[in-house]
């Protein structure tokens, strides 16, 4: 008697999973794509999606978001609401790049109880993608998909209690929220959770919350090695010891803690040792859901830091970090949009993102003051004047972006005296970009 057809797809595609991930044997992404084409074949729905994703990855030499969407599309049709999902993001960000289609696509998938795609619901009412904005609403998905235990959406909840986001503030139950996203391994939950003594200003709660964690790590706790580091890096309940830090981070990140490969970068740049500060940032990277480490590793890319400049890479790995909501990444994403750094200029997008970053006025939309291409052109004199407010105020990013602006003529006529002059302002109230560029540059 023969082997079930089904039963063939899915060991093909538990054989997928295995080359893809390195269960068992060695990484091979080039077995992992033969293998799921291969089960997709035999009508195997789930297969199509791990499909749809090798032909989404952008850094795959197979790249093809039309494919994507075909293997996506015929996942849907057999019921399956993770490719609705896969859809919207496919929309968001990629395939025809239209937010109101992304949102209908959330919307179908969040109808059948896809707890990923309430989140992403919950994220295109709090920014207004593709739907007006509408914090209750944002709040409301929120709730639903971290009832339903998906972990960004328990700290998106989180966040929205503890800075009154479409409800009424309420720091023990963000708190709580923080704790629960943090047990699962939410860097950006643990770093929220460190937080709460220093806004407490209570010295007694962080000595013993640091002796707390210095015996769990003594203990090899992954967690308690990567907390004792950003205790010792911050003099949090202890004197700040750079030191013990560093080798406290190296425990951690050679036990692959994206966020202590991300501080050990930082400890590396800081320290002006750019090659290993890259290096800790692009191991960080490998952890997809690390919005900072994404962010950090774009930073590297657009500015050489201990590699050779590529905007193309910036600007992926910028959109990796604003996909996973990192504000300073939606500056810098809309930056390159109208610059034309590492994708083709569009100066629209590049406000809407401004326009997000901003953030002070949440109902303020800058595309509502200038309708036209050429009205859209002319805000760059006014971006360019707010930097030049915030830089009177000894902002150092400000400083820094002043700098970039002259010496790459955005906007401006290049004066390369100029750009020096802010740089080495910059550079002086402690910009670590701005002193790479002094370095390299001049």
């Amino acid at each position: 008697m023969g082997i079930p057809c089904q039963n063939i797809s899915i060991a093909q595609s538990v054989l997928g999973n295995c080359y893809q991930n390195g269960t068992g044997t060695k990484k091979d992404k080039n077995k992992a794509f033969e293998y799921y084409l291969n089960a997709a074949k035999r009508e195997n729905s789930n297969t199509y999606i791990k499909l749809g994703d090798c032909y989404r990855n952008r850094n795959s030499i197979r790249r093809n978001d039309y494919k994507a969407y075909e293997c996506y599309l015929r996942a849907v049709n057999r019921g399956n609401s993770d490719a609705a999902n896969n859809l919207g993001d496919l929309y968001k960000s990629g395939f025809g790049r239209s937010l109101n289609e992304a949102f209908n696509w959330y919307q179908k998938a969040a109808k059948n109880g896809n707890r990923i795609a309430q989140y992403n619901l919950g994220n295109c009412y709090r920014f207004g993608n593709g739907v007006y904005m509408d914090l209750s609403k944002a709040f409301e998905f929120y709730k639903i998909s971290a009832n339903n235990g998906y972990v960004n959406a328990q700290f998106a909840l989180g966040y929205c209690y503890s800075n009154g986001i479409g409800t009424v503030p309420n720091t023990e139950r963000a708190y709580e929220l923080y704790k629960m996203a943090a047990e699962k391994g939410h860097n950006d939950a643990q770093y929220n959770l460190l937080l709460y003594p220093l806004r407490k200003g209570d010295d007694k709660a962080e000595k013993k919350l640091f002796e707390t964690v210095k015996t769990a790590a003594e203990k090899e706790c992954l967690e308690s090695q990567y907390l004792l580091g950003y205790y010792y890096s911050h003099g949090i309940g202890t004197e700040i010891n750079k030191e013990k830090a560093l080798e406290l981070y190296k425990m951690a990140a050679k036990r692959n803690h994206s966020m202590a490969q991300n501080n050990l970068g930082d400890l590396y740049k800081n320290d002006k040792f750019f090659k290993k500060a890259f290096y800790w940032y692009d191991k960080a990277a490998e952890d997809n859901d690390n919005m900072i480490a994404q962010y950090n590793i774009g930073q590297c890319y657009e500015l050489g830091i201990g590699i050779d400049k590529n905007y193309f890479k910036a600007f992926c790995y910028y959109e990796n970090s604003y996909k996973l909501d990192y504000l300073e990444s939606y500056f810098q994403l809309g930056y390159f949009y109208i610059n034309g750094l590492g994708t083709k200029i569009n100066r629209k997008k590049g406000f809407q993102l401004y326009n997000k970053a901003a953030g002070k006025n949440k109902n303020f939309n800058i595309l509502s003051y200038y309708k036209k291409e050429k009205e859209i052109n002319n805000v760059l004199d006014k971006v360019i004047y707010e930097y030049y407010k915030a830089a009177g105020d000894d902002n150092k990013d400000a400083l820094c972006k002043l700098g970039e602006i002259y010496e790459l003529g955005k906007g401006v006529c290049k004066n390369k005296i100029r750009a020096f002059a802010f740089y080495k302002k910059a550079a002086e109230k402690g910009s670590i970009n701005a002193k790479h560029k002094l370095k390299t540059s001049y």
